[in-house]
C-alpha cells in the first residue's frame, strides 16, 4: 500500500532527482543502501525519481501490534511495513501517535530518529 504523508507543519524533504538502477512505485518505500526512501513518482530502472527522506506519514504496519507515542519504529523490507521489532530491520523513525493493535496503517515521523 502506499505511503500518505501528511500535511502540517513540517514540510516533505525530498532529494533532487536521483537515476535508480530498480523500477519504483509511487509513495511505496524503498531500502536503498540502507536507508529508507519514499519514491514520489512511478519509474522505470534508469529513471530519475525524487525521494522523500524526510516528514510526517501513515505507513503500514504490522497488524496486532500497538505503539505508544514516541517508540523508535523500524522497516521490515521484507514484509514491506514498519514494526517496533528492532531485529533485522532498518530504523526509520518514531511513532507520531498511539496505535491501536488492530490498526493497519500507522502515524510515523518519519526519519526523525529521536523520541518525541
Amino acid at each position: 500500500m502506499k505511503t500518505e504523508f501528511r500535511n502540517g507543519s513540517h514540510a516533505i524533504r525530498e532529494l533532487p532527482s536521483q537515476v535508480l538502477a530498480v523500477a519504483t512505485v509511487s509513495k511505496v518505500p524503498q531500502l536503498i543502501n540502507g536507508h529508507v526512501y519514499v519514491p514520489m513518482s512511478t519509474t522505470t530502472a534508469g529513471e530519475p525519481v525524487a525521494l522523500a527522506y524526510e516528514g510526517e506519514a501513515d505507513f503500514d504496519k504490522v497488524a496486532a501490534q500497538a505503539w505508544a507515542i514516541g517508540v523508535p519504529l523500524y522497516w521490515d523490507d521484507t514484509a514491506k511495513n514498519v514494526t517496533s521489532t528492532a531485529g533485522g530491520n532498518t530504523l526509520i523513525g518514531n511513532a507520531g501517535q498511539a496505535q491501536l493493535a488492530a490498526d493497519v496503517r500507522g502515524y510515523v515521523i518519519f526519519n526523525s530518529f529521536k523520541l518525541l
